[in-house]
């Protein structure tokens, strides 16, 4: 085989390999932008050498249809050297800066657009030529000679690389060694091979290691892409920050384990910044995170690692020394956004913390940030500080929490639960006129009343399906007490605002209640005030979605949260449960509010329950201002079923 042979068969070889680089990089899921500019750079370059190739095999051949294709061939050839300037300057751009932008303020602005106005006036002359001849022309004989401004044609290409070049330079440190040294490649490969090709005439090197500069560029792509897929894996999209797999690695990198006792991991979830977005709009609460994750992150030193796991949870390992300061920062922090060019709105946010002071060496950082997890599920408890610090005691109080929850998962499967009722009775009539249902665990023979039990059931989100096991026990109770010729009275059945998670929930509720074939109004729903998990706006349509399917709905603990009012106003309750606090200290401030209260519910015709009642003093004070239902041990304690079946045949009261 002769030297042209391998030359010509180069030529086939390399456009092959650009056209399967294309499609690698067409179907690599990674970064948009770069992958449709690396594959079409490599169509571009694949096409030329393609061209190239086809021109060797028609020239030579005296018939029109092989002039047709040799005048075609090096169309596209000289074409797409200078079009391979627009494409290269914007895929580097992409790769220097991250986009590609012409706007004014945009880096190195006007050395791009001298580079992509060069392009585009070589793609004119290249046009131009097509009719005039300067660049090339065919012979007779379909051979390819140079024209008088060839060394133009090769020269524009090379002027607005050498531009472009001295932006890879200035930005060298930053794109690292490889990449800068591939792309620069695209200007140094075919400039040897321009000298090269000039000296031997009729051979096509500048072409060939154009096409192996791309692939240079495709194979330093492609790492670099993997590089990015891994840093992205570590990072939280949103801040930048390191997500929790990235802090784990950090922590598993450390070659000495020992400096591992230097440090404390942190686990903080910020409180209530669903009011920040509520308040604000969620853009700008984007933007209050991004500038409290700033502040931290300025904080922290080089040997320290912030990151955010997910929402408005973050970790943090930090030295030890500085950990005090940092819990500070925690407890209480002031944060500015500007909103428009010249409002600017500071809001105090506060987190949650758990915080695991590393005390063995040869933890993995997966251990590590479970017990900082740990602290962290320990501090969203209501009976514990904000900030708590992880210890031995803590930790064999967390296992028993999780030993008592499975408890209570057993529990709730196998009917281990109790509706116990607690009487209300008209004062007036003396009459039972309604009941509130209370759950009682039957736990190792014990029967335990709601305080020990509700508050894990709240922290492990099994609150919504003991709401959803005492209606079913409701329904039952009262369908019995209908088929026994009783005349039970409305049940009030509390439903957690954490059920609002649930799609639909008034239907859910009235699938159970129909599916019992017992009457709609026997059922009344409370919803307790002191939960501000979901907006006014979602509880307003679920209470408008009890009204539709035919239940009442009752406010409990009114007056204990300062929403109150609001409430009042955009909610149409039924009824009012006034909390016992106003009740059980009978000061006169407390009397006065309790006064206005009653009178306010009158006046928007919403009834009046009074909770927590115990004695005679607080009965008359109550009926003084016209209240007539009562809820509370002055006429009962919560009953069993058995008790309240028996008081249900007997509703009179003496008392």
């Amino acid at each position: 085989m002769d030297l042209m042979s391998i030359h010509v068969s180069f030529l086939l070889f390399e456009s092959i390999f650009c056209f399967l680089s294309a499609l690698v990089s067409l179907s690599d899921k990674g970064f948009k932008n770069k992958r449709v500019m690396v594959t079409l750079l490599n169509i571009s370059v694949g096409l030329m050498l393609l061209a190239e190739f086809t021109y060797y095999l028609f020239k030579d051949q005296d018939v029109f249809s092989s002039y047709i294709m040799v005048r075609l061939c090096c169309f596209v050839d000289f074409f797409i050297c200078d079009f391979l300037i627009l494409a290269y300057v914007v895929y580097a751009s992409y790769i220097i800066f991250g986009q590609f932008s012409i706007k004014k303020g945009a880096p190195c602005r006007f050395r791009i657009i001298l580079s992509l106005f060069i392009g585009v006036v070589g793609i004119i002359l290249v046009i131009v030529s097509q009719f005039t001849g300067i660049y090339y022309i065919v012979d007779e004989h379909n051979v390819y000679h140079r024209g008088p401004l060839f060394l133009v044609s090769v020269g524009i290409p090379f002027l607005a690389m050498f531009i472009f070049m001295t932006i890879t330079l200035q930005y060298a440190r930053k794109l690292g060694a490889r990449m800068t040294i591939a792309l620069m490649s695209y200007v140094l490969l075919p400039l040897i091979g321009g000298i090269l090709q000039y000296f031997f005439y009729g051979y096509s090197f500048m072409e060939m290691a154009t096409g192996l500069s791309v692939i240079l560029l495709f194979i330093e792509g492609a790492i670099d892409t993997k590089r990015e897929v891994i840093r992205v894996s570590k990072t939280e999209v949103r801040t930048g920050l390191a997500n929790e797999h990235g802090c784990v690695e950090w922590l598993n990198s450390k070659e000495d384990r020992s400096e591992l006792l230097n440090y404390a991991a942190i686990f903080f979830d910020l409180i209530k910044f669903s009011e920040i977005n509520r308040k604000h709009g969620m853009a700008i609460g984007d933007q209050f995170l991004n500038n409290y994750a700033s502040s931290f992150a300025s904080f922290m030193d080089e040997d320290e690692i912030l990151g955010r796991a997910y929402g408005n949870l973050f970790v943090a390992i930090v030295k030890k020394n500085k950990l005090k300061h940092f819990v500070r920062l925690l407890e209480k922090m002031d944060v500015t956004v500007k909103e428009g060019d010249n409002i600017s709105i500071t809001e105090t946010i506060s987190a949650r913390a758990g915080v695991y002071e590393i005390t063995k060496d040869d933890m993995g950082g997966e251990d590590i940030l479970t017990n900082a997890g740990t602290a962290l599920s320990l501090a969203k408890s209501p009976r514990t500080p904000d900030i708590v610090y992880l210890s031995q005691n803590l930790l064999d109080s967390f296992e028993e929490q999780k030993r008592i929850v499975s408890d209570i998962k057993v529990g709730l499967a196998n009917g281990h639960f109790e509706a116990y009722y607690q009487p209300k009775v008209n004062c007036v009539s003396k009459m039972l006129c309604g009941a509130e249902v209370l759950a009682r665990w039957r736990h190792n023979g014990v029967i335990k009343r709601p305080g020990e039990f509700i508050p894990l059931m709240e922290e492990f989100d099994l609150i919504c399906d003991l709401d959803i096991y005492m209606l079913e026990q409701v329904c039952k109770d009262i369908k019995n007490w209908l088929a026994a010729g009783l005349h039970p009275p409305v049940i009030s059945v509390n439903v957690s605002r954490r059920n609002l998670k649930e799609e639909d929930l008034a239907s859910k509720i009235d699938k159970i209640v129909m599916g019992y074939g017992i009457p709609k109004d026997l059922i009344e729903i409370e919803v307790t005030e002191r939960s501000d998990e979901f907006s006014v706006a979602e509880l307003k349509e679920y209470v408008a979605s009890l009204h539709k399917h035919g239940y009442s709905a009752s406010i409990d603990d009114f007056g204990c949260e300062s929403s109150s009012l609001t409430l009042l106003r955009e909610i149409n309750f039924d009824t009012l449960k006034i909390d016992k606090g106003f009740i059980d200290k009978e000061q006169s401030k407390d009397l006065t509010i309790l006064e206005h209260i009653v009178t306010l519910s009158k006046a928007l015709n919403i009834g009046i329950v009074a909770e927590g009642v115990e004695r005679a003093s607080q009965l008359n004070t109550l009926k003084s201002m016209g209240v007539e239902i009562i809820q509370g041990y002055y006429y009962d304690m919560p009953l069993s079923l058995e008790e309240m079946t028996e008081r249900v045949r007997n509703p009179i009261y003496n008392k």
